[in-house]
């Protein structure tokens, strides 16, 4: 355990070592140096090798901060150790342009506030991510200067960090982050989509091999033309084509499936549940179907509560 200096605030970073660049020992230094006996509490697996520590306490030597604002650890034997370190942070820095990901959840759902630092790229985002679904895109900065003025803003409110404290495990608890079963339903869309469209590239490089088309009043051709045109947005035309395909065959379960997702879509749920019910007396174990009546109980009834 690492006992930090009493009543002393302290920043804090539990990164991987490589992320912390001379880039971001200036901009931490910055914010030692702007608020006065502040000091950064940084720990890393490679920190127990004198080595080491001795080449990131220079770097931030060069950038600025003296040593003794520095509180190096090496790692935690148990990982109910490495948490309970997090007690010693007040606020947690964010590295950049490589963001945390573990160590930001980490933090997060020890009370203890990350500020980061959004850039273009998927590992500068990371944070963004983060930060965004658990409700704090306060905590977001998009650029260096600002990043130094929101650590420094809260480490200055006393009453707001101390909320944050309290509150924040609670936030993350009830954030998107911890709905699995939504994370789970938006991939699948994701692959439905994913999967539509592959099948309509599909189709047209099979069509066009072979030089000749779906004749007109072809179900399954009718049921691929309204997927693309649901894919694209066109919900009135697309149910369209999925009412002559179901002229032409009424048993077509994909077409009814396809059906009550674009009434649901368009927010007709009677209709939908009225599809989906249909394709279910077809064919009773459509996982489609089931899901997506599921999916219709469960947002109805969450309409439902208070």
């Amino acid at each position: 355990m690492v006992f930090l200096p009493f009543q002393t605030f302290t920043f804090g970073s539990f990164n991987n070592l490589s992320k912390i660049t001379p880039r971001v020992a200036r901009v931490w230094s910055e914010i030692l140096g702007r608020l006065p006996g502040s000091v950064l509490f940084i720990k890393a697996r490679f920190l127990s090798d004198p080595g080491t520590r001795e080449y990131l306490t220079e770097m931030f030597r060069s950038a600025g901060t003296a040593p003794e604002r520095l509180v190096l650890s090496g790692p935690v034997e148990t990982h109910a150790g490495h948490l309970d370190t997090y007690q010693g942070i007040d606020i947690a820095l964010d590295t950049f342009p490589y963001n945390g990901t573990t160590t930001t959840c980490e933090a997060l759902w020890m009370g203890v506030p990350v500020i980061t630092l959004e850039g273009r790229t998927h590992v500068s985002r990371v944070g963004t991510s983060i930060l965004t679904h658990a409700g704090l895109p306060e905590l977001v900065a998009g650029s260096e200067e600002e990043y130094v003025g929101k650590a420094l803003d809260l480490a200055r409110d006393e009453e707001r960090l101390a909320a944050m404290h309290r509150e924040l495990r609670g936030m993350i608890r009830n954030s998107p982050m911890m709905d699995a079963g939504e994370f789970t339903r938006g991939l699948e869309a994701e692959y439905r989509k994913m999967w539509i469209a592959w099948c309509r590239d599909r189709g047209q490089a099979l069509s066009q091999a072979s030089g000749a088309q779906a004749p007109a009043g072809d179900a399954a051709a009718l049921v691929s033309r309204g997927e693309e045109l649901f894919t694209a947005g066109d919900i009135d035309k697309a149910m369209e084509a999925f009412l002559k395909a179901l002229e032409i065959d009424p048993a077509n379960t994909t077409a009814l499936n396809d059906l009550g997702v674009a009434c649901w879509t368009a927010g007709d749920t009677d209709r939908a549940v009225h599809y989906f019910n249909r394709t279910l007396a077809i064919d009773s174990s459509n996982p489609d179907s089931l899901a997506n009546l599921e999916e219709i109980e469960r947002v109805l009834a969450g309409k439902g509560n208070p």
